[in-house]
């Protein structure tokens, strides 16, 4: 199943459709744009890029399919660091952190859904894992980075400006680097 994980989401929670980051600028084209777009052009990409990571790990994968707490997903994948990326999100899109926090659960919530759709019933571990290394690419160019979002979850490669080129180069670069973190190379499947 080859979907968009991001656009899914905005789609299924009916946000304003996101924005792609200029690599040469640290926002979006149209900073005119109403507090809806900011919140979701900063929220989706921010909770499911620290979804991707907090899922690198085997333990990570398996409390997502295990556990149900729909209320508590924010704090289990954020841990410690859930008020100051609340903070960032509130302060970028001009919302108040307990309206951020709702909705970024909502988000979560939505996210861990569609992964255990995706996943089946057999719900396989390296499955998900690699669906979502995979979606790292799709989620990065969209990631504003004024956020900050490599310091806050400590992966400076967040931050790095060449997931939001676009060309066949970066293609093969951000390729390369997905083959990499999976430490495996395979061929495309049909995630």
């Amino acid at each position: 199943m080859s979907q968009n994980i991001l656009i899914a989401i905005q789609e299924k929670l009916k946000y304003p459709p996101l924005q792609k980051m200029d690599a040469n600028r640290r926002d979006t084209e149209t900073s005119e744009s109403i507090k809806e777009d900011h919140f979701s052009q900063s929220a989706i990409p921010s909770v499911l890029t620290a979804l991707c990571q907090y899922c690198k790990t085997d333990a990570g994968i398996e409390s997502i399919i295990e556990n149900n707490s729909s209320s508590q997903w924010l704090t289990i994948v954020l841990g410690n660091k859930k008020q100051a990326v609340i903070g960032k999100i509130a302060g970028y899109s001009e919302e108040t952190p307990s309206i951020v926090e709702d909705k970024l659960n909502a988000i979560l919530n939505t996210a861990i859904s569609n992964i255990k759709e995706m996943a089946g019933e057999g719900k396989d571990t390296q499955l998900i894992k690699l669906y979502l290394a995979r979606q790292r690419n799709n989620i990065l160019p969209y990631l504003p980075s004024a956020l900050q979002m490599g310091e806050l979850l400590d992966d400076s490669t967040l931050d790095d400006n060449t997931h939001k080129m676009g060309g066949p180069l970066s293609s093969i670069i951000n390729a390369l680097g997905n083959q990499f973190s999976d430490g495996q190379v395979t061929k495309e499947s049909s995630l």
